[in-house]
């Protein structure tokens, strides 16, 4: 057996020490940096999952989403998504506009209101009385009249349906 002598600069390794003292401030902006670059793909995913089940366009997702970064002070983050409840207007939704519905007359079958929510087929509203689009203040929204009368109407969200 051959002898083996280790020796060990100690002036290295102090000055090793003396060097990762500051290692201790970047440490935080690093796992910061880390939490904040996982939330943003997070963000991501989530946009991609959530359209891949329903029929709605990425930004009507996103624009619900509150992101809580991360800081040096406080390594903390999340996603929270706080919204209202969506009009079935921003589903795709035959007939597109009220000149194709008051073209083809109220009885015809294609003028029936139709809203595709989840992807995979479109579905005729079971509402009674039937729905209608209608403009409205300038904007085209799926209304449902309340009772048998002309008036009140009340504009269709997406809670009101899935029941």
């Amino acid at each position: 057996m051959k002898n083996v002598d280790i020796t060990v600069n100690t002036k290295e390794l102090k000055r090793l020490v003396i060097g990762t003292k500051h290692f201790e401030k970047e440490i935080a902006g690093a796992v910061a940096s880390a939490l904040n670059r996982t939330l943003d793909h997070v963000n991501t995913r989530l946009g991609k999952l959530v359209t891949s089940v329903y029929a709605i366009k990425t930004g009507d997702v996103k624009k619900t989403i509150k992101k809580y970064k991360a800081k040096k002070g406080d390594l903390s983050a999340g996603l929270k998504s706080v919204g209202h409840t969506l009009s079935l207007v921003h589903f795709p939704h035959k007939p597109e506009t009220t000149v194709i519905a008051r073209s083809l007359g109220v009885k015809h079958a294609k003028a029936q209101v139709k809203v595709k929510i989840k992807k995979g087929s479109m579905r005729q509203m079971n509402v009674s009385p039937k729905a209608f689009l209608q403009k409205s203040n300038g904007a085209t929204n799926i209304f449902m009249r309340v009772g048998q009368e002309r008036t009140p109407i009340v504009v269709l969200r997406t809670c009101q349906c899935l029941k």
